[in-house]
């Protein structure tokens, strides 16, 4: 089976983490699971500083 390898470059300026993209995603938890309020906080402290590139990529082949 051959592979066929691709690569992109793209130069995008870096978006950081607010402190406002880590309370939506603490507040994301807490609305179905509100007891799990400590940990998504604790999950979000551990945000890097900034998002990465890609939010996500679907990859399709025969």
């Amino acid at each position: 089976m051959d592979h066929t390898l691709i690569v992109i470059e793209a130069s995008l300026p870096e978006q950081p983490v607010t402190d406002a993209d880590r309370s939506a995603y603490v507040d994301s938890i807490v609305e179905i699971r509100p007891q799990l309020r400590r940990e998504a906080e604790e999950v979000a402290a551990l945000m890097p500083d900034v998002k990465p590139m890609l939010e996500w990529i679907f990859v399709g082949g025969l």
